[in-house]
C-alpha cells in the first residue's frame, strides 16, 4: 500500500509538471492559431515534443488510476482530482483540433469537411462525429450545396446550364497528420475519462497485479 501511495504522488508531481507544459503549447499558439499551412517544416519538432508529452500525461493518469484503485477504490466515488486532470486534457485537445480544422480561408471547419468528403471519404465520418454536428456525410454535403449559390453558364449549345462552385482548402500531409494526431488523441483521453465515470459510479472490479496498467492501456485501446 505504501508502494502505492508513492506511485500516487509521483504521478500528480507529474501530471501537474506536464500540464505547464502542455498549456504553453496552447498559449503560443505554434500549433493552433499561429500555424501556417505554407510553413509545416518548422513544427516537426515541437509536434513530436507535444505528442510525447500527451502520451506521458495518459500514462501518469493511469499510473495514478491504478495505484489509487489499489489502495481504496471506493475513494473515486468523492474524487475531483482526476476528473479535472482528465477533463484538462480532452478539452486542450478538443480546443487545438477544431482550431486547426478551421485555419482555412473557405468557411472555417466546412472546409475541412468538404476537403475529407471529396478527397479522404474513409474518413469524414469519424471526423464528423467528433468536429462537425453529428451529420452524416451525405447530409452535410447536401447542406453545404444548398448553400451556394448557382449561376448560368453562357453556353448555347450547353443549354445555358446552371452550376455551382464547391470550394475548399487543400488540407496537405502534414496538416492532416497533426489533425489525425489530435484525433487520437481525443480517443485516448476519452476512454480514460469514461473510465473515470466508471469508477465514481461503483461496482467496478479491481485486479492488482503487476501487469495491470499495461492491461487498462490495452483494454482502453491505448496503443501507441
Amino acid at each position: 500500500m505504501h508502494c502505492a501511495s508513492n506511485l500516487t504522488v509521483q504521478a500528480n508531481r507529474l501530471i501537474n509538471k506536464l500540464q505547464q507544459r502542455l498549456q504553453r503549447f496552447k498559449s503560443d499558439g505554434l500549433l493552433t492559431y499561429r500555424l501556417d499551412p505554407y510553413r509545416l517544416g518548422g513544427v516537426s519538432g515541437p509536434v513530436s515534443i507535444f505528442k510525447a508529452d500527451v502520451e506521458m500525461y495518459i500514462d501518469a493518469l493511469l499510473v495514478y488510476i491504478h495505484s489509487k484503485a489499489s489502495v481504496d477504490i471506493s475513494s473515486f466515488k468523492k474524487d475531483v482530482v482526476l476528473t479535472q486532470y482528465g477533463k484538462f486534457l480532452e478539452d486542450l485537445v478538443l480546443e487545438m483540433y477544431h482550431s486547426i480544422i478551421g485555419i482555412g480561408r473557405h468557411g472555417r471547419s466546412d472546409s475541412f469537411f468538404k476537403f475529407l468528403y471529396l478527397e479522404r471519404p474513409e474518413d469524414m465520418a469519424r471526423h464528423l462525429e467528433l468536429g462537425g454536428k453529428g451529420e452524416l456525410p451525405d447530409a452535410f454535403m447536401l447542406r453545404m450545396i444548398k448553400q451556394e449559390d448557382p449561376w448560368e453558364l453562357n453556353d448555347h449549345d450547353l443549354g445555358y446550364p446552371k452550376q455551382i462552385l464547391i470550394r475548399y482548402d487543400n488540407f496537405w500531409p502534414r496538416i492532416f497528420y497533426l489533425i489525425e494526431m489530435l484525433w487520437e488523441m481525443h480517443k485516448k483521453i476519452n476512454s480514460v475519462n469514461s473510465l473515470l465515470i466508471k469508477l465514481k459510479g461503483g461496482g467496478v472490479e479491481w485486479t492488482d497485479d503487476e501487469n495491470s496498467v499495461d492491461e487498462l492501456r490495452s483494454s482502453l485501446q491505448l496503443s501507441r
